[in-house]
């Protein structure tokens, strides 16, 4: 529709200039890269990430999750804090 005048006149849009076009295809191309590297590193890395889902099991998952996160940033800031009392 952005590259043809007939379509874009009735959806009024106008075309991509340069910079918009390699912006484009360097975020294409960058999610092609990001994806082969996950898929290259094994189920190591695949494993960690949290899956994200509707039901229960998804629901809770991602609370443990994000509760083991929680705790573990809660852990650094007590470290932080008594090291800077000393």
């Amino acid at each position: 529709m952005i590259g043809f005048k007939g379509p874009g006149y009735f959806f009024s849009t106008t075309p991509l200039s340069f910079s918009m076009h390699i912006t484009a295809i360097g975020l294409g191309l960058g999610s092609w890269v990001i994806c082969a590297l996950i898929k290259v590193s094994g189920p190591k890395l695949i494993h960690a990430m949290p899956e994200m889902g509707e039901d229960a099991e998804a629901l809770e998952s991602a609370n443990t999750f994000s509760s083991r996160a929680h705790n573990a940033v809660a852990i650094v800031n007590l470290e932080e804090e008594a090291d800077s009392k000393d």
